[in-house]
């Protein structure tokens, strides 16, 4: 494709083209759209039904396999060819509401659905994709940074906008943040996969270091980064926190050009309870964070190297183990009890959302990173902990990730009925049975934890029987020359053949497999 604005269009067409069998298997064999496909119809107009259902499923994953390959930047996003930020804004959107339709037509896809739209962003109509060609011009002459590599962005924003544009401004604000050190421009965006060689290969190549500022240049200047990385976010991520909030809550981004940008909120959607939730969980996300520190990117996750283990045998005291996990655990505790005020509008569908399905879909995945993140970076700390946490405590820990895991799925998942399942008799565990031994208690609980152990392996073998030979096939059809991707995240690995892991280890699932090694008793 010429441009991400030529691939999300065909993407959409392609959607479309699907849909109507994937409508009709669901309705008359809706057996056929799970994994593997059965039939176990009778009738020859059914079995042709079911036929059509499982071609069509085939190629809603081969659809999203392909967007997973652009997000992870192993096809070609811009070739000679000049792209305005709301052409690319609507395609977007386009390309969003036809998933939403499978979505709504299939439950059972919804796995693949999300997948897609993950390794998508929002986008909009109207003014949104405008509004990041329109604020740049304003941000430049407002701090005076007409030349050097705020005139290279601005070329690059123009022309041919893409999600790479914020992990640059998160670079610069990362700059501004450490006292203009280079070294840290280039470190933020060396986090988010991109070098040097990448920015001068756009079309509109930057090629100048960040600019060189006055003193009294900085605040200003981050002011606006920092509103304009909002901009960005809206229409290029599908999954960050505060852009999500933003798409349910709504939020008023004033005027500029003569151009008015208001999202109105979800009022169905956005809850008191709701409100409350959210705000106390980007409150303590933001104490976990700093400006300079890189954006978290869902579309890379799985070809970073994974957090290394900061708390030695002889460093952190139990003490701070403790209020490090009690941080990761109160923000499980927010993403679960935000993540259950989603359930009913979800399961209502596009109606109960206010005809926004797609923004309410959007949040959810964004707090299903969120506390998939803490939980990552909370391991260290639990491990720490755990040697000196009683049983109960240790039932008490699984709870929330695991509520986690039920409200998420995998592609060729079929459901969690087995991980509710085992919710229920963690809880029943946690509370005090009279009856039962503490010897009766524990070999109970061990058994329950090797059953959550089963179902979380077997959900990762049928996520790579979807995903991984259409991975293989897509990725040899294409010649995907996959050395940059693998550079670029240190791994050494084809990115092609580690896709199916990719996918599986950015889930909550992974998350509380990871949390079920630590407290492992050894």
């Amino acid at each position: 494709c010429r441009s991400l604005m030529h691939r999300y269009n065909i993407a959409a067409d392609l959607v479309q083209e699907l849909l109507p069998d994937l409508q009709a298997a669901a309705t008359a064999a809706p057996k056929s759209l799970t994994w593997p496909p059965q039939a176990h119809v009778t009738a020859e107009a059914a079995t042709a039904i079911a036929a059509r259902g499982t071609s069509a499923m085939s190629g809603l994953v081969a659809v999203a396999v392909w967007l997973r390959f652009s997000t992870l930047r192993l096809l070609v996003w811009n070739h000679n060819y000049n792209v305005k930020p709301r052409e690319i804004s609507a395609a977007l959107d386009r390309l969003g509401a036809s998933l939403v339709e499978v979505y709504e037509a299939a439950p059972q896809l919804s796995g693949v659905v999300l997948l897609a739209l993950a390794s998508a962003g929002r986008g909009g109509e109207g003014d949104m994709g405008q509004r990041i060609r329109d604020e740049i011009l304003a941000i430049q002459q407002r701090n005076g940074c007409k030349g050097g590599m705020m005139e290279e962005w601005h070329q690059k924003l123009h022309n041919n906008s893409s999600p790479d544009d914020l992990a640059i401004c998160q670079a610069l604000l990362a700059y501004l943040a450490s006292g203009l050190q280079e070294q840290v421009y280039w470190d933020s965006l060396a986090a988010e996969g991109i070098t040097a060689a990448r920015l001068a290969s756009y079309d509109r190549p930057i090629r100048s270091p960040p600019p060189k500022l006055r003193p009294e240049q900085v605040e200003g200047l981050t002011r606006d980064l920092v509103a304009y990385k909002r901009t960005l976010a809206a229409v290029h991520s599908g999954a960050d926190l505060s852009a999500a909030v933003d798409g349910v809550l709504g939020y008023d981004a004033g005027e500029c050009k003569g151009k008015h940008v208001k999202v109105e909120p979800l009022t169905a959607v956005a809850t008191p309870r709701l409100k409350q939730l959210l705000s106390a969980l980007l409150s303590l996300v933001a104490c976990g964070t700093s400006s300079s520190s890189p954006t978290a990117n869902p579309r890379q996750v799985g070809f970073v190297p994974p957090t290394e283990d900061r708390t030695s045998s002889g460093g952190s005291s139990k003490v701070s183990a403790m209020l490090e996990m009690e941080k990761c655990l109160k923000t499980q505790a927010l993403v679960v009890a935000a993540r259950h005020c989603l359930a009913g509008p979800l399961r209502a569908g596009n109606t109960a959302c206010q005809g926004r399905l797609r923004d309410v879909l959007f949040l959810d995945l964004a707090l299903e990173l969120t506390g998939r993140n803490a939980l990552e970076q909370g391991l260290a700390a639990i491990r720490a902990a755990a040697p000196f946490t009683m049983l109960g405590g240790l039932l008490a820990l699984l709870q929330q990730p695991l509520a986690a895991a039920c409200m998420s799925c995998l592609p060729g998942q079929g459901g969690n009925a087995g991980l509710v399942t085992v919710l229920k008799q963690l809880q029943q565990l946690s509370r005090e049975c009279p009856g039962l031994d503490p010897q009766a208690k524990a070999c109970h609980a061990l058994s329950v934890v090797e059953r959550l152990r089963s179902l979380l392996a077997a959900s990762a073998l049928a996520s790579t029987a979807v995903l991984q030979p259409t991975a293989d096939t897509v990725g040899a059809a294409l010649k995907l020359d996959t050395s940059e991707a693998a550079a670029a995240f240190a791994t050494g690995h084809d990115p092609v053949s580690m896709l199916a892991e990719e996918v599986v280890r950015g889930s909550a699932a992974a998350a509380l497999s990871q949390l079920l090694a630590v407290v492992e008793p050894r």
